[in-house]
């Protein structure tokens, strides 16, 4: 007889303590962290692209990776994970703060609390990458909201 076991996999969760600063434009955040802007099959990311940050000021915050340990999770699984863990995506605006601040972070760091539509009115979320095309780099991407990450992202979350 062939017993199937239900294997349940936990999220790992890494904390990371983080002050931002919610009136620096997205453009100046991004030439502060020297990003290098790449595509490939990828869409350019510019940081005009995303709204303004409604939050005004400066806050500390814990930034919260989130490793799902599962492959092929999309965004509003995600999302919908997220919340019932009692945390929010974070904002391009965090993203962009840990990623100036923890740039030892080998990880695709993945923020779907921000979104734009791009020219053909595709949904696009903002991710941090260090290493593109086996090459250490420090990149900043966008890619489309509807899609299903990998077993390697990360997602940056932020308790509510």
């Amino acid at each position: 007889m062939k017993s199937s076991a239900v294997v349940l996999t936990f999220p790992t969760i890494s904390s990371y303590p983080l002050t931002v600063d919610y009136d620096i434009s997205h453009e100046e955040m991004v030439k502060r962290c020297k990003y290098d802007k790449t595509s490939d099959g990828m869409k350019y990311f510019d940081a005009k692209d995303f709204p303004a940050s409604h939050i005004k000021g400066t806050a500390d915050i814990n930034v919260e990776l989130v490793h799902f340990n599962d492959n092929h999770l999309t965004s509003q699984e995600v999302v919908d994970k997220l919340d019932m863990m009692g945390l929010r995506p974070a904002t391009l605006s965090e993203l962009l703060a840990f990623g100036e601040k923890y740039s030892e972070i080998k990880h695709t760091i993945v923020a779907l609390g921000s979104t734009w539509l791009d020219k053909y009115g595709d949904c696009c979320v903002a991710f941090l990458d260090s290493v593109y095309r086996n090459r250490p780099e420090r990149t900043l991407h966008t890619y489309l909201w509807d899609v299903q990450w990998d077993d390697w992202d990360r997602f940056a979350t932020v308790r509510k």
